[in-house]
């Protein structure tokens, strides 16, 4: 990855954030997410256009460091990923789910698409982003899990 096409993909990422309180932040993942815990790390919140944030996931994070379960597992990535996104692109409206139901952990994320706020699970070996229902995928349980955001 080159550092222009990375700083390219950061400006893009950043010229679309919204912030938001936490109190709004808690309203779209009580809205948009089965009944779980959250841990807060802030009190506001940079919550991008899905577009640009999907683009920054594709060209940007993932090619630095692919995904790959043998030696770099979910949980480890999920991590990863919510470091570099809030550390290096200023984006902190991604979450790591802590599901012991399912004994893993993966990141959803908050994002806007078409001006409304919406929450979206990031699947690493597809590399895409995915609008999350009410109803659980098996092994990703939400309900009744803790989020830390």
């Amino acid at each position: 990855m080159s550092i222009l096409r990375k700083s390219i993909d950061k400006s893009r990422l950043s010229r679309s954030y919204h912030a938001i309180p936490r109190d709004q932040l808690k309203s779209i993942l009580e809205e948009g997410l089965p009944e779980h815990e959250t841990l807060w790390l802030d009190r506001k919140y940079n919550v991008p256009e899905v577009e640009p944030l999907s683009k920054a996931l594709s060209s940007s994070v993932l090619d630095e460091t692919k995904y790959k379960a043998h030696d770099y597992n979910c949980d480890n990535f999920s991590v990863y990923l919510h470091s570099v996104l809030s550390l290096d692109y200023g984006c902190n409206a991604c979450g790591i789910v802590i599901s012991l139901a399912s004994e893993r952990a993966f990141n959803i994320m908050v994002a806007r698409d078409h001006g409304e706020n919406q929450v979206y699970e990031y699947r690493p070996k597809k590399d895409k982003l995915v609008k999350v229902k009410k109803t659980e995928r098996p092994g990703y349980v939400i309900k009744g899990q803790t989020i830390l955001i």
